[in-house]
Order: C-alpha cells, then structure tokens, then sequence
C-alpha cells in the first residue's frame, strides 16, 4: 500500500479538517459517479456506505485540481495512510494508536478490536457500523466495465437454511474505467440501519421489519455522514499543497490556518509545479 494518499480539496474543507481534526465520510449517493450506488436487488443502499476519496498519485493532476477544487482557493492534502485516532479502551477517549496496535489491526481477525467510533453511541442508535476497528476502512478502488460488478446483486440467500446475508463489501470499491485516471483509495464504513437494542428485545420482529424496509427501499440512514477522528501524528507529518493559481491573500489564509490549528505540522506548505502553467 502507498506511504502517503492525496485529496484534493479547498481551502473551507481544510479549514473544517484542520479546526475538527477529523475526516469526514459521505454516502455514496452523495458522490460524483452516480453509478457506483446501484445495485440490481436494492433500492438507495448506498446511502449506508460512505467514503472518503483519495488517490495515491504523487504526481498532481490537472483533472483533479480542476474537478475537486478552484484554481483560486484549492489545496491538496496529503497523509499516511490510515490516519485516524482509536478509543482507548480504559478513558474511552480518543487516541492515536500505538505502532504494535497499527500492526495487530492489519490482522483481518482482528476486525474491531481498536474501534474509530464510540461503540455505544452505535448501540443506542439505529444503525450498525459493520467495519468500526482501525485498519480496515482503506480499500484500492477497482476499475471495471463488468456491469455485474458495478452494480451488483447485494442480497444472497443460503439455499440449505434459508438465511438472508447482504454482501455490503460488495459496494463502494468498484467504479466504472471511466473514472481510472483517479488512481483512487478510500476510505469506507459500511452500515446496516438497524437497532441492536431493539433486536435484543425481539429478534425476530425487528429481523422482520429490518428484511422488509431494506427490500422495499423504505430504510433510511441515520448518519447523513461519519467523522473519524485524525491522529496527531497524521496531522503532523501532512503534506500540502496549493493550487495552481492561488493569489496571494489565499495563502496567507492557508498560512494561518497551519499556524492555528496544526502548528506541529513538520512539512512546508509546497507551490504547486503547475504554477503558471495551466488557467
């Protein structure tokens, strides 16, 4: 996987970035490529996958600046990859993780051992995050023309029990070659709009209105987007770098908005190469 990851963005977003200290995932129904929310058996499901888009392209691109930000006011960040803070077990605050806990949580059996979210704020709500433990949110996007795989089939019923299963992976990794030259990695939380109380109350109603509301497109998300919480030391070592045609009063803006809100940064805000060289 790549070292560093590159969003391009503008100067508002970083400054909510920056002020916040956290990442904020969108619904994929919210995203440009209108095609990668589909599904052949489900209506509006994904709405429950949200995303946050980058690419590993250490060269700038000039579709990006152009797509993804104003020449005036744009910036593109960059940062480690998997760079957010874990709940610490015993203050149930949020941290940065140690670099043994960074290794453990690439184990895939260890899916949800340091949680990104607040494990009882999803329990006294109505939805399910399927994916919450660090170092599994990152994902490379596939580019194909196969329609089945982008717009999949996300339901599957085992034939022998007649248990009902949704492939949630199925969605938010996979778009149209259309959209290659992006180079993207995201990265994903899959949710399920179900209440785990409610469930422990009456299994069996609640699986029944959960089945009917997802089948006929009824459920609705609970989250209209996800922050997750940036580590310190991802906010340090962050790499920025201004667009193209960025007047001087911009980068005072962005100047001072390091100052204030990242003043550990150790990488100098970097000028674009494309400088004078695009409109």
């Amino acid at each position: 996987m790549p070292k560093y990851l590159y969003h391009y963005t503008t100067i508002q977003n970083l400054a909510l970035i920056l002020k916040n200290r956290t990442l904020r995932l969108m619904p994929l129904n919210l995203m440009d490529d209108l095609q990668e929310a589909k599904s052949k058996d489900l209506q509006d499901f994904g709405q429950f996958i949200y995303v946050s888009s980058w690419t590993d392209r250490e060269e700038e691109a000039i579709p990006m600046w152009k797509m993804y930000t104003k020449p005036e006011c744009g910036v593109r960040i960059g940062m480690v990859e998997n760079p957010f803070q874990v709940i610490d077990n015993t203050t149930h605050e949020f941290r940065d993780p140690t670099q043994e806990e960074y290794i453990i949580s690439r184990d895939k059996k260890t899916k949800g051992i340091y949680p990104l979210i607040r494990m009882e704020e999803m329990a006294l709500s109505d939805y399910v995050i399927v994916n919450p433990g660090l170092n599994h949110q990152l994902a490379q996007v596939k580019y194909s023309f196969d329609l089945d795989e982008l717009e999949p089939e996300i339901l599957s019923l085992n034939q022998e029990n007649g248990s009902l299963s949704m492939l949630l992976g199925k969605l938010g990794d996979k778009k149209s070659e259309y959209w290659s030259f992006q180079q993207e990695w995201r990265y994903i939380m899959r949710s399920i709009p179900l209440s785990i109380l409610r469930t422990v109350q009456d299994f069996d109603k609640e699986m029944l209105r959960f089945i009917k509301d997802i089948t006929t497109g009824n459920a609705k998300q609970v989250l209209p987007y996800i922050d997750l919480h940036l580590s310190n030391y991802a906010l340090e070592t962050m790499e920025l770098t201004l667009a193209p045609d960025m007047p001087e009063a911009n980068k005072i803006l962005v100047e001072c908005l390091i100052e204030k809100y990242n003043p550990n940064m150790r990488n100098s805000i970097q000028p674009s190469i494309l400088t004078g060289l695009m409109k």
